[in-house]
């Protein structure tokens, strides 16, 4: 059954808490860079994140992958039937306009409250997505839309970063810069060996003499496309990640 519970104002005190929502933007790259915070994931967002610290999901009816978790189970209905931690029906006033207010239960607001109250320093919000009503699981848009986050979330943002708790979305880090290689050779019938040096993402070869077109059974192995990018220039762009 059950538990009712009040999370203690030091569970994550001084620390940063990574939740994990359920928007597009939800990856499993995402979620590899957020595991090394403590965690927070989202009802089906434990696909992704089997090994999250907790689950929080405030609807009832939860179904047995939910049931199954590993971690701390945290839920907004009272139900006989499920081992998880009650933390009440977590209402969120919204307001929506300057003449209309509502009341609304998002699992996500949730979870950023109960970030703070256990005393984080900083939430980092991963897998938020709350202008699409697409999910990682789900791209067409069918599925239940995020109404009312976008609201939720500005304001609940806004009055914890005046408490001094730090929010941030989480923002894909940029790729590494390609290595490349360059050489000049005369143009002969073989490409030269040297086509097939393994590490790089593009190589470019300068010819001396232009080259006549190269037949497909003369791309090295693992090129994934080779370019004529002028007269006198190979551009090989390789398959393989850089190193």
């Amino acid at each position: 059954m059950t538990t009712l519970w009040d999370i203690p104002s030091n569970f994550f005190e001084g620390q940063t808490v990574a939740i994990l929502g359920t928007g597009p933007s939800l990856t499993p790259e995402a979620v590899a860079g957020a595991m090394k915070y403590r965690t927070i994931a989202i009802n089906r967002a434990i696909k992704l994140a089997p090994d999250a610290e907790m689950m929080l999901a405030l609807d009832g009816n939860w179904p047995q992958e939910w049931r199954d978790f590993a971690g701390l189970k945290i839920t907004g209905c009272a139900d006989d039937t499920l081992d998880a931690m009650y933390i009440g029906m977590c209402y969120e006033r919204i307001a929506v306009s300057k003449t209309e207010t509502v009341e609304a239960r998002k699992s996500g607001l949730a979870a950023i409250r109960l970030a703070a109250k256990g005393g984080a320093a900083k939430i980092l919000l991963v897998g938020f997505d709350p202008h699409t009503a697409a999910h990682f699981h789900d791209s067409s848009g069918a599925g239940k839309s995020y109404q009312y986050l976008a609201q939720g979330l500005e304001a609940i943002i806004k009055e914890l970063k005046a408490k001094g708790i730090e929010i941030e979305f989480y923002v894909k880090p940029e790729s590494e810069p390609k290595k490349r290689i360059s050489t000049s050779f005369e143009f002969s019938p073989q490409l030269p060996a040297t086509l097939n040096a393994e590490g790089y993402d593009e190589l470019e070869y300068s010819t001396i003499g232009a080259p006549p077109p190269i037949p497909e059974s003369r791309c090295p192995e693992n090129a994934a496309e080779v370019l004529v990018a002028s007269v006198k220039r190979i551009s090989i762009k390789r398959s393989r990640k850089a190193r």
